[in-house]
């Protein structure tokens, strides 16, 4: 058996690892990402919250990824950017799938501090997504708008690259998963989803 590995993006900042800055329109819609993205071709992901139109709302498969963009296969239109669409990547393929376990992990890159405590890293979930944003079903069975975390003990404090270089933990896959940093002082930090 061997091990499959889902990209989660890169951040340089408290940032999510995968962030879309422009998008070009046409048929199909060709996207401007974060450099560090890791996506390939084939990749599935899911995006929310691009406020003025809704041309780039849904679930994806990639063609053309280069370092900083990636085609929406299917996709049309004449979309704008506009406020902060949220990308997720799309768990619907085995080994993937909801409810199911693997493993996150989180590593500090080039240009990490020297000290301890340099970034805090959230890998988190949703099972639900409206135009406006993702959803999670709350324990009271309500959805609620957002992300809640996916790690088993929440946030995780990143200690310094040149102590070890990566931290992995067990997490609960849903339907879209991400990756954030919540605090940074310096450097490139990296998620995966091994499953």
């Amino acid at each position: 058996m061997s091990l499959k590995l889902k990209s989660l993006g890169s951040a340089v900042a408290a940032a999510r690892g995968i962030v879309m800055s422009a998008i070009t329109t046409g048929t199909p819609l060709s996207i401007t990402l974060t450099a560090g993205h890791r996506l390939r071709n084939g990749e599935r992901i899911a995006i929310a919250g691009n406020a003025t139109d809704n041309n780039t709302f849904g679930e994806w498969t990639l063609s053309g990824v280069a370092a900083a963009s990636a085609t929406l296969i299917g996709s049309s239109g004449s979309a704008a950017l506009s406020g902060t669409p949220i990308i997720a990547a799309l768990c619907d393929r085995t080994p993937f799938l909801p409810n199911h376990a693997a493993v996150a992990m989180v590593a500090a890159g080039a240009g990490a501090a020297a000290t301890d405590g340099i970034a805090t890293a959230v890998i988190e979930k949703a099972d639900g997504m409206t135009a406006g944003g993702f959803t999670y079903t709350a324990a009271s069975g309500v959805a609620t708008a957002g992300f809640q975390s996916a790690l088993l003990d929440g946030e995780i404090t990143i200690p310094a690259f040149a102590d070890f270089g990566a931290v992995c933990v067990e997490v609960n896959l849903s339907r879209y998963m991400t990756f954030r940093l919540s605090a940074w002082t310096s450097g490139t930090f990296g998620a995966v989803l091994l499953a």
